[in-house]
């Protein structure tokens, strides 16, 4: 990987490429409706007994499709597609263990404030962390893929930003947008005494089904960034791995 700092990203171009993958991959955009859809209805169960086991369920489907999605799009652009469930068995464990390294320090770390200053306006300062470390990280997932090893992912992808900072702050713009959103979406279930109504429905529906969408064209757009960066590499520091 180069050191010095590269020509701005050609994000435009790039975008338009994910809004080309994006449409011609149909089944992808119908299988995040129906889990958007899922979680838009998941209030509804509130005091019901069914209520967490649906949440858990949720919250599974949610964790375990999306490495399955990110592979579609990644063998997609590499022109290596095969099928779901060799991408599913290539991905869905590293990617899950890569998480669990990516979010138990940032856990751990953004809890820190709150228990330090418990009962002093301490709430927030865990959602407020753990946004901080999803841009931190805006390309350590993507490297994974682009890489195929989890081997320093993580901090190759920050040193990959750092080096790349003013280039990458639309996205980094984008990631903060979509987080936020979520955040405030679920800080808004959370506190809101009112009975869920079509209109919140429609509302959690909507917020859920965009922000997966921008998370899958930032994904894709970030794959072209590190193909490109690849090409520009100086020889010898960078074959098709960064």
């Amino acid at each position: 990987m180069a050191e010095s700092a590269p020509s701005p990203f050609p994000l435009r171009r790039y975008l338009s490429y994910a809004r080309f993958l994006l449409f011609e991959t149909k089944s992808v955009l119908w299988m995040v409706a129906l889990i958007a859809l899922v979680n838009s209805l998941i209030s509804f169960l509130h005091g019901s007994t069914l209520f967490w086991p649906v949440t858990f369920l949720s919250i599974l489907l949610t964790t375990c499709t999306t490495p399955v999605f990110y592979g579609i799009f990644y063998h997609l652009i590499d022109d290596s597609y095969t099928s779901v469930f060799a991408i599913a068995k290539t991905y869905v464990p590293r990617y899950l263990w890569l998480l669990f390294r990516m979010y138990l320090p940032a856990i751990l770390l953004s809890s820190v404030p709150a228990i330090l200053f418990a009962g002093n306006n301490s709430g927030g300062y865990l959602e407020i962390g753990l946004v901080f470390f999803s841009m931190l990280y805006l390309y350590v997932i993507p490297l994974f893929y682009h890489t195929g090893q989890q081997h320093q992912a993580i901090a190759k992808g920050i040193r990959f930003l750092s080096c790349n900072l003013s280039a990458s702050t639309p996205l980094l713009l984008t990631v903060l947008l979509v987080e936020s959103s979520i955040m405030l979406l679920q800080y808004g279930r959370s506190t809101e005494e009112v009975q869920p109504t079509a209109l919140t429905a429609c509302v959690d529906f909507s917020v859920f089904f965009a922000a997966s969408v921008i998370d899958l064209a930032v994904f894709i757009i970030i794959l072209y960034v590190l193909r490109g960066s690849d090409q520009q590499s100086a020889p010898g520091v960078s074959g098709s791995k960064l």
